[in-house]
C-alpha cells in the first residue's frame, strides 16, 4: 500500500499550484494508495475530505497538518492524527507541540530538516519525531547523508513523502504500508512503530 504523507493544495496552502481535486486525481493516476492533505498552518475541511473518499474511494485521503515552529530560524513538520482546529493558525513551542500531538494521540513527522538551515532549530533531541523526512521533491538528495544520519541517530523511522505542490510531483516518493493498515489510525500506528518501508530512492 503506497502511502504519501505530504501534499498541498492551492485551496489553502499560497504555494501550491493544484487544487485538492487535481492532487486526487493525480495521486489516483500515479498509484497512491492514501495521502495526507498537510496544508500550512490550516486543517483541510473534514467534511470535504470525507466526500472526496466516496467520490475517489479506493483512494483514502486524510487530513493533516504542516505546522511552522518559529523559533528563532524556524522548521517545519508534518502533523497526522489530530483534528482539532487548535493546531491550526497559532505559534507553537515544539515542546508545547510535541506534547499536545502525543497527548492527541497523533504522530510528528520532520518535514525536509537542512532545508533551510545547517541545522535543526527546534529540540528534536528531548523530543524526537516520529519519523523524518529523507526525501521529497522539494529536497531530493541534497543533504540526503545528513538526513538519514539524523533519523538513525534519533532511532526513528525515515519517510519519503512527495512534498507536491503541482500535480507533476504527485506521488514521486512514497512510503509501503502492509495492506493490513485500513484505515489513518493504524497507519499512524505502523509510522511510529516503523512498521514499513521508503519507496526506491531515484537517481
Amino acid at each position: 500500500m503506497k502511502v504519501d504523507f505530504h501534499l498541498h493544495t492551492s485551496e489553502y496552502s499560497g504555494c501550491a499550484m493544484a487544487t485538492a481535486e487535481e492532487q486526487i486525481r493525480s495521486a489516483k493516476k500515479s498509484g497512491l494508495d492514501v495521502i495526507f492533505i498537510t496544508d500550512h498552518m490550516t486543517l483541510f475541511p473534514m467534511e470535504v475530505i470525507e466526500d472526496y473518499n466516496k467520490q475517489y474511494a479506493p483512494l483514502k485521503i486524510y487530513q493533516g497538518i504542516e505546522v511552522t515552529i518559529m523559533e528563532g530560524a524556524y522548521e517545519d513538520v508534518l502533523v497526522l492524527g489530530v483534528h482539532d482546529s487548535k493546531i491550526e493558525g497559532r505559534h507553537w513551542k515544539y515542546e508545547d507541540l510535541h506534547t499536545y500531538v502525543k497527548k492527541k494521540g497523533g504522530a510528528i513527522i520532520l518535514a525536509h530538516p537542512y532545508r533551510f538551515a545547517d541545522e535543526v532549530n527546534v529540540n528534536i533531541w528531548d523530543y524526537p519525531p516520529d519519523a523524518v523526512e529523507v526525501l521529497s521533491s522539494n529536497i531530493g538528495r541534497l543533504n540526503f547523508e545528513r538526513r538519514r544520519l539524523l533519523a538513525n541517530t534519533l532511532e526513528c523511522p525515515m519517510v519519503t513523502n512527495s512534498d507536491s505542490h503541482f500535480i507533476e510531483n504527485t506521488g514521486c516518493y512514497y512510503n509501503i504500508f502492509p495492506d493490513s493498515c485500513v484505515d489513518e489510525a493504524s497507519i499512524i500506528e505502523a509510522l511510529i512503530k516503523g512498521d514499513f518501508e521508503c519507496n526506491s530512492i531515484r537517481a
